[in-house]
C-alpha cells in the first residue's frame, strides 16, 4: 500500500488512525455511564500491534460475574445509539 493511500475500515490495516486521533483524545480516564445505565471506569486506551485497532480498556463499577477488565474498540465506544427514537452516546463521561 502506498503511504498516501487512505486506510479506511475496509483497508488491510484497519481504521484511518490519523483521522481518529481527534475523537480518541476525547476518551479520558474516568467514570462513564453506558446508555443502559450502568457505570464503568475507563483506564485508558490500547492499540492492537497487529491491526492498529485502538480500543478502550474499562472495568465495571457494579457487581458482576466478570469483574475483570473489558475492552471495546474506540469507534464503537464513541458511537451514538438509538434509544427511544433519539440518538444518544453509547458511553458518556460522568466523572473524571
Amino acid at each position: 500500500m502506498k503511504q498516501d493511500e487512505p486506510n479506511g475500515p475496509s483497508g488491510p490495516n484497519g481504521p484511518n488512525l490519523p483521522a481518529m486521533l481527534g475523537q480518541i483524545k476525547q476518551i479520558a480516564p474516568g467514570v462513564y455511564r453506558h446508555y443502559k445505565g450502568k457505570n464503568y471506569f475507563v483506564l485508558g486506551l490500547t492499540k492492537n500491534t497487529e491491526t492498529a485497532e485502538v480500543c478502550v480498556v474499562y472495568r465495571p463499577l457494579y457487581d458482576t460475574d466478570w469483574a475483570h477488565l473489558m475492552h471495546r474498540n474506540a469507534d464503537m465506544f464513541m458511537e451514538q445509539v438509538l434509544l427511544d427514537g433519539q440518538l444518544t452516546p453509547r458511553f458518556q463521561l460522568v466523572k473524571d
